[in-house]
């Protein structure tokens, strides 16, 4: 008898490996769920000859049991191969899952939110856990390293399990650590104990390496497992890289040599200005060896009275004021443009530059900000000016006591603000875990608003305020941007402090022509609720000079509801030796009724649109730009942004070229529509033809 072909090891393997199976992959089935059936194709025949010697006959009876063990090794070996390529399977739909957990991780990492990360790691390590209770009850990491010998994919499955538990369980010690960042790191800058948050966040840098070390390592695996292209690992590491760097970035502000300031603008709703409102005081923050070694709480007024610099301010503040100073220079709509304007006049008062005093960034906040802080810590009790300071009445006893108290008479208007602030920030520092908790979900809601922005030189911590949503940056519009942009900014001009009771509604009716022609019709309506006050200042005319922020190319129709205003200069500037911003000049177009310019990408209309106290007033304005060719498919891309502080409600109503729809509402007509809007509402609409 011919003696039957031999099969090598990896031979074999490979017949068991194509032999169909009729059972359905992992990724069919629910995950953990073991199949209920288990059938084998038989494999390729295998013939076992003995040969036989002449004038001898084997026994039957051995024979018999070779056949035997062999067919039970082949079964078992069977058994754990079929088992190896589940565990593959296994594993594949487990890695996408954690990635997926991972990805919610890194949403909550960049809302201030390290416990919600901390949660989606502890899903991954359960997920983990549950293919790790598989893989050990059959003892299969042991066998896949066995087949590793012939299938190096094999091989990598149990360094890859373990590489994606180290991750996961290295992940959730840094949430912990960045948890305990967030909520004990404001008590110990202020309590002295800076030294332990520096230690910390080191220990947290260390451990993000260590983290991006594994990050490369899971890509390269994934790839090799074929079943994931390991790029949500390089997601993972490039948001930890940029992590690491706003670390480094608070770590030289916090650990930096000598003292570092940052200053804190408290902005005034009541009297609104491009980026949020009227500075009329700030802090400035000192820091020293991680501690914070001063708030100092000050008029604006200060370092504007020691300010040597003759800079023109703005054209429509020139009746009001001779100089720019910092308690006018947040005209800039854009945050990051104000906020470096005010720190150069800061910077440039002999308050700071005398002492080679630096600022390494800013933090604007309203009075919204403030009230939430008093809803959580309680109302305040100041026995020197006999007040009692809680969430409703905050604003309006700081605003009487600034304007006739008796602080004035010694030229210290804002005095009561230096006896409060410290009082807050005991209280702040001295806050339970439930309070915590309750004052980040509202910092959250504050940053989403624009109620807080915030500007830092450093780029690393820029970058990340900027990905947060906190930079109060206009938005850029992309290349070949199709479109619409809305932003309605207002800056009161010696109006009192009536903004607080002023009441605004934008209403934008938009349609697009068969030729691609965008017209706009806006209406902006204002009420001014300022009558019902005893106080001067809130019944005061709100005097209003509006821009209108939109794509450049619009051109204006019609205005109606606006008025010319003549503002004089109190002095000769180009005798009196003043010079001009450059940024400034930027912004600013030909005088007239109606101002047409640029400003952060956008073309801008300005106007005067002032309302008397218990009237109501609305400012239409007609608007066109050519250009948008539409077609099947076509994306548009509406972008609009709210000015901080402002109480203003938003209506879009939008209407299809002929012919099309709107793949969102299936009709010619989209609709969108809110009252309390967030800092920024981006739509996407779809044209389909009908």
């Amino acid at each position: 008898m011919p003696r039957a072909p031999k099969k090598n090891v990896s031979g074999f393997l490979q017949d068991i490996k194509h032999s169909s199976v009729s059972l359905p992959r992992a990724s069919e089935r629910p995950f953990g769920v073991a199949p209920t059936k288990r059938v084998f194709s038989a494999p390729k025949k295998i013939v076992f000859v003995k040969e036989r010697t002449v004038g001898h006959k084997a026994p039957f009876k051995t024979t018999r049991v070779f056949t035997i063990s062999a067919l039970a090794g082949l079964f078992i070996a069977g058994f754990f191969i079929f088992n190896i390529f589940n565990l593959k399977d296994d594993f594949t739909a487990s890695a996408k899952n954690i990635s997926a957990y991972f990805a919610d991780a890194k949403v909550a990492f960049l809302n201030f939110n390290p416990s919600g990360a901390k949660a989606s790691f502890l899903e991954a390590g359960r997920e983990l856990e549950s293919v790790r209770n598989k893989a050990n009850r059959y003892k299969l990491f042991e066998f896949s390293k066995l087949l590793g010998s012939f299938a190096p994919a094999f091989k990598e499955i149990p360094a890859f399990f373990g590489n994606l538990g180290q991750f996961s369980e290295l992940a959730f010690k840094i949430s912990n650590i960045s948890e305990r960042l967030l909520r004990d790191g404001a008590r110990s800058v202020f309590n002295g104990r800076g030294e332990y948050l520096i230690k910390d966040i080191e220990m947290l840098r260390t451990d993000i390496k260590t983290l991006r070390e594994l990050s490369v390592t899971l890509r390269n695996q994934t790839r090799m497992l074929a079943d994931m292209n390991g790029e949500d690992y390089l997601a993972m590491d490039i948001e930890l890289m940029r992590i690491d760097e706003l670390l480094g970035g608070i770590l030289s502000i916090l650990n930096g040599p000598g003292e570092r300031h940052i200053a804190i603008f408290f902005q005034n709703p009541s009297e609104m200005r491009p980026s949020g409102g009227f500075i009329g005081s700030y802090a400035d923050v000192v820091f020293q060896n991680g501690n914070i070694v001063k708030f100092d709480t000050r008029d604006i007024y200060d370092p504007d009275g020691q300010l040597d610099l003759k800079v023109i301010p703005p054209r429509q503040m020139q009746s009001l004021t001779a100089t720019w100073g910092a308690r006018d220079a947040n005209w800039f709509f854009n945050f990051p443009t104000s906020a470096q304007k005010v720190l150069y006049f800061l910077e440039k008062s002999k308050m700071y530059s005398e002492r080679i005093i630096t600022f390494d960034g800013a933090i604007a906040v309203n009075a919204n900000v403030v009230k939430d802080i008093l809803e959580v810590v309680g109302p305040i009790d100041v026995p020197e000016y006999d007040l009692v300071i809680d969430a409703e009445n905050f604003l309006l006893e700081i605003q009487e006591e600034v304007r006739t108290g008796r602080d004035r008479q010694i030229q210290q208007p804002k005095k009561i603000l230096k006896t409060i602030a410290p009082i807050l920030i005991k209280r702040l520092v001295a806050m339970n875990e439930t309070g915590q908790k309750e004052l980040i979900l509202k910092i959250r809601e504050r940053v989403a608003k624009k109620d807080i922005q915030a500007y830092f030189r450093d780029k690393r911590v820029q970058n990340f305020v900027l990905r947060s949503d906190a930079a109060g940056e206009v938005f850029q519009l992309p290349s070949g941007f199709f479109g619409d942009y809305l932003a309605v900014v207002n800056a009161n001009i010696a109006g009192g402090k009536t903004d607080i009771f002023m009441s605004q509604s934008i209403d934008l009716t938009s349609s697009i022509d068969a030729s691609g022609r965008i017209r706009n019709n806006l209406q902006i309506t204002r009420t001014h609720d300022g009558h019902t006050q005893k106080q001067s200042w809130y019944r005061a005319l709100n005097q209003n000079f509006i821009k209108i922020f939109t794509v450049p190319g619009f051109k204006i129709i019609s205005a109606q509801g606006n008025h010319a205003k003549t503002v004089k200069p109190q002095i000769d500037y180009d005798s009196a030796g003043y010079v001009k911003d450059p940024d400034l000049e930027k912004i600013e177009g030909e005088k007239g009724k109606i101002e047409i310019s640029n400003e952060a990408g956008k073309t801008t209309f300005g106007t005067w649109f002032s309302v008397e106290a218990g009237k109501t007033k609305t400012l239409e304005i007609d608007y066109e730009r050519e250009g948008f060719l539409p077609s099947d498919g076509k994306i548009y891309q509406f972008v609009f942004e709210k000015q901080s502080g402002v109480n203003s409600s938003f209506k879009l109503s939008f209407e299809a070229p002929p012919g099309f729809r709107w793949h969102e509402s299936n009709s010619a007509f989209f609709t969108y529509k809110t009252d309390n809007p967030n800092g920024r509402i981006i739509i996407h609409l779809t044209l389909i033809k009908s």
